[in-house]
């Protein structure tokens, strides 16, 4: 993502000079990445073996994978679970504006049970929407956001080994001239608390400018020896921009009530004594 949004200053001039000059689109979608990943690792080491240890990798979402390795010098299971999803819609009309809609989420967990022993389980799910697009007449906005993270567990049973653990959702609306119309992330980092839960409302009118609209999670963990973990985090998105009434057709609007009234008051005529 970050790789994404870094390009678009640079080609921000060439994609708005190409744009075509069609007064019935107030708004076009140039660039939509839509992401749902995850990748989990598991490692379980024999000790004083002729088996160096086993190993699975899986970047698919939704995998469960664990490591069992039997002995009487090692502990029982290794294991981790990631799973990612979104279910966002996104509707551009011509001339009527768009809406954005929908939600994703992440979760991870891990279970090293092996106590003493240099077995590991780490991975992480993200989900993303990134959508670039260009107005080309000011457009009345409202966006509402929801946003929440939970490191619900991240503990050591026993041994020394290191967890470590990023729970996070986040949202940005930017123009390239106009600036910032928001940057809102939350982060939980406590395990065990509530969950971190917070919300934006934002209206205003989006003027001529090319925008970048970035909402998604990120969790990830990793755990040591023996740890136990499970982090979840979460998004709602409802946007919806309707094209700004020009100030000619309300002024005609403004006149005609204003000509109907008068014309209702002279059909009434004086009023009889």
């Amino acid at each position: 993502m970050q790789r994404f949004t870094s390009l678009v200053p640079i080609l921000s001039g060439l994609l708005f000079a190409l744009l075509p000059a069609d007064a019935s689109r107030a708004a076009q979608i140039l660039e939509l990445d839509r992401r749902v990943l995850t990748s989990s690792f598991v490692d379980a080491y024999v000790t004083g073996s002729d088996a160096d240890g086993v190993g699975f990798r899986s970047p698919d979402s939704g995998t469960f994978l664990e490591a069992a390795v039997g002995g009487s010098r090692i502990g029982d299971v290794t294991n981790a679970f990631g799973e990612a999803f979104q279910e966002t819609d996104v509707r551009f009309g011509p001339g009527a504006g768009f809406r954005i809609s929908g939600s994703g989420g992440s979760g991870f967990g891990i279970d090293v049970r092996d106590p003493g022993y240099p077995s590991r389980a780490q991975g992480q799910s993200d989900t993303s929407l990134t959508i670039l697009f260009a107005v080309t007449s000011p457009l009345e906005f409202a966006l509402g956001l929801a946003l929440s993270a939970e490191l619900a567990q991240l503990d050591i049973e026993s041994g020394d080994g290191p967890v470590s653990s990023t729970v996070s959702a986040f949202a940005r609306l930017y123009g390239l001239a106009s600036g910032f119309l928001l940057d809102f992330a939350i982060e939980d980092s406590s395990a065990g608390d509530l969950p971190v839960e917070d919300s934006r409302i934002l209206t205003g009118v989006l003027a001529p400018d090319l925008y970048v609209l970035e909402v998604g999670t990120l969790t990830s963990l990793r755990g040591f020896e023996d740890s136990i973990g499970l982090a979840q985090a979460g998004f709602g998105i409802d946007f919806v921009a309707l094209p700004v009434p020009e100030p000619g057709a309300a002024l005609l609007v403004a006149l005609g009530l204003g000509v109907l009234s008068s014309r209702g008051r002279r059909r009434a005529g004086p009023s009889a004594p």
